[in-house]
């Protein structure tokens, strides 16, 4: 059980991350749906495992069997961080705002997910190059 209010505490973070960076860069409804999805949207790369076990069975090995243990995932990854920062950056600079949420949403949701592994489970950042 403790896995499972670990997990709502990681979407939560997620979703709250997003909005209120939002808030600060584009506080507009559509902003704030953009980013919401894009949050969603950048855990793609599980969908193979997912796939392969079904939604239950990813649930039970990522919240039960390989809590903190670390998997490297396509777009988890430090250059992934660089580029979205640089892109949503540069974004905001030539002025596509919305733009510039949505990749700053995909930066934010990398950035607590490294934090998670390298502070609050400890494994370390290898599986992240």
């Amino acid at each position: 059980m403790k896995s499972y209010r670990y997990a709502l505490f990681h979407w939560t973070v997620h979703f709250l991350l997003v909005i209120v960076a939002t808030y600060f860069l584009l506080n507009q409804v559509s902003a704030f749906a953009v980013a919401i999805i894009v949050t969603l949207l950048v855990d793609w790369d599980h969908l193979p495992l997912i796939w392969k076990l079904g939604l239950s069975g990813y649930w039970k090995l990522r919240t039960v069997k390989e809590i903190g243990k670390p998997r490297k995932y396509s777009f988890h990854n430090l250059p992934a961080i660089g580029a979205t920062l640089i892109v949503g950056i540069w974004q905001f600079y030539v002025g596509n705002f919305l733009y510039a949420v949505g990749v700053f949403a995909i930066t934010i949701h990398l950035l607590w997910d490294f934090f998670e592994d390298v502070v609050i489970f400890r494994m370390g950042f290898k599986h992240w190059l």
